[in-house]
């Protein structure tokens, strides 16, 4: 959060990043971490890493690439190895 706020206090952008979130400016300015559901277009508008962002949000989404793609690479192998292709 302190690297969005370095980003909007150098912008003077408060009201524009705002309006793109469709949030007020008050509201961004109690976050303490990016919501999950704006980290994407805040990281996009801003320039600025998911994960410096909110490192929480972006560990999680980790974990879940991981499982998707480790349990997706068990299936290709039974798949091929099976003939089922």
């Amino acid at each position: 959060m302190i690297e969005l706020k370095r980003w909007i206090k150098a912008n003077h952008n408060w009201i524009w990043l705002a309006g793109k979130l469709g949030v007020t400016t008050r509201c961004i300015r109690h976050w303490k971490a990016v919501p999950q559901r704006h980290l994407v277009k805040v990281s996009r508008l801003t320039g600025i890493s998911v994960y410096i962002l909110n490192p929480e949000a972006y560990r999680k989404c980790a974990e879940i690439v991981d499982r998707f793609t480790h349990s997706r690479s068990h299936q290709d192998t039974f798949i091929l190895s099976s003939g089922m292709h």
